[in-house]
């Protein structure tokens, strides 16, 4: 019943209207309302507001269920609706927490009311259901990335927890970490919405016997880096074969090397990354994934980034809205949506199936901009990092920008 009630809202906020901060709220509160006393409804909307044809939705869907009950357990529904909303706003659950919760209610009517909030908040910020940022500098300490997030107006972002380029660093001091949590709360950014990287250096799947050894001992302490931090993925490059081991012998070792480090770690999801496939890197293809995850024995722990500009030069083809539709398809036949846990969102210099990584501005270069309409219009890349890796930090603001807009198109 509630596709057909979606699309219907969905044309009502066609136009752009309700785009206060506020309304959100207001509007959820006043479909509770209409639902608990449809009499109530007189006054509540004018004709002609585009909030006026959804409520007479939400009367004829939800009034003939709604009076089957009686009156404590209406008051009880509505509080609970209501209770979450306000989670929701306080940033306390996720939007697929709230959502979930407000279909376990069974009626139709608080349903819309939830879905009328979610539409009215989305059309208001147009960032809540997407976390937008870019991969921030950690110069002076990584508690001075929340402040360049903000600069750029992002609701997310990506750090590295030390210097990438090389094995060894000092440890994160007390002061840092406590400034870094602080931060991060002061400016409302949860563990989800924030992507840190590790060391480009590491191999989990290197042929030689003392090199995996040092990169699954670097690989654990930037785990540990991020346990410290309260944070709760890693996104990492796979590894190369070098040519010295077959293919598949090395992304065996990929899966043994997260299956070691998440042994002797706790709360941090290994998050790998698909890439170009330059030189012999593993991790290009959606088959080299979804082999990756088979072989890790905590499927809670492990995930995918997608770099749509990896995606691009691996030969993924991304743009047109029709050939979109079919790799993103493919990856959930292959992989599954349900281990997506952010994205790389890049324009490519390299042409199509180059396996070269030449990263770009999101409006140059040989990508174009069809997948990125196309994110930041499916839910299924909702409530997860979007992190800019573009080559221009100066224009990373009016990017964010400009990926918020195509949600409201």
């Amino acid at each position: 019943m509630l596709s057909p009630l979606r699309r219907k809202l969905g044309r009502v906020y066609a136009d752009g209207a309700y785009d206060s901060k506020a309304s959100h709220q207001l509007i959820a509160h006043k479909g509770a309302t209409a639902c608990i006393s449809p009499r109530k409804r007189a006054g509540l909307w004018k004709k002609g507001d585009p909030i006026h044809e959804a409520a007479l939705v939400m009367r004829k869907e939800g009034l003939a269920h709604w009076k089957k009950m009686s009156r404590s357990h209406r008051r009880s529904l509505v509080e609970t609706a209501m209770c979450r909303f306000k989670q929701l706003m306080a940033g306390k659950i996720s939007l697929r927490t709230y959502s979930a919760s407000m279909a376990a209610i069974e009626d139709p009517g608080l349903v819309l009311a939830g879905e009328i909030g979610i539409m009215a908040l989305s059309q208001s910020r147009g960032d809540l259901m997407k976390y937008i940022g870019a991969h921030v500098s950690a110069a002076g300490g990584v508690e001075n990335t929340i402040a360049r997030a903000e600069a750029i107006g992002a609701n997310a972002f990506a750090l590295f927890t030390k210097n990438q380029r090389q094995w060894q660093a000092a440890p994160l001091s007390e002061a840092s970490i406590r400034a870094f949590k602080l931060a991060c709360e002061k400016a409302g950014f949860r563990p989800e919405q924030i992507l840190p990287h590790d060391s480009y250096l590491i191999n989990l799947g290197h042929p030689d016997p003392d090199g995996l050894a040092k990169s699954r001992d670097a690989f654990l302490d930037e785990i540990k880096r991020c346990e410290q931090l309260g944070l709760c993925y890693l996104n990492f490059h796979p590894g190369s074969h070098l040519k010295q081991i077959p293919e598949a012998a090395s992304l065996t070792l990929v899966s043994e090397s997260i299956n070691w480090a998440l042994e002797r770690s706790q709360g941090v999801t290994a998050v790998i990354e698909n890439t170009a496939g330059q030189g012999t890197n593993l991790g290009w293809s959606f088959e080299h994934l979804a082999t990756l995850i088979d072989g890790v024995e905590d499927k809670h722990r492990v995930g995918v980034c997608f770099d749509t500009c990896h995606a691009f030069a691996a030969g993924y083809d991304l743009r047109t809205p029709e050939s979109c539709a079919q790799v993103f398809a493919d990856f959930d036949r292959i992989v599954g949506f349900q281990y997506l846990k952010g994205m790389h969102i890049n324009g490519a210099k390299c042409t199509f199936g180059s396996r070269v990584d030449r990263h770009h501005s999101l409006q140059q270069g040989n990508l174009g901009e069809a997948v990125f309409h196309h994110i930041m219009n499916d839910d299924r890349f909702d409530g997860i990092p979007l992190i800019l890796e573009t080559i221009d930090e100066t224009i990373w603001g009016d990017e964010i920008r400009w990926l918020r807009s195509l949600a409201k198109a």
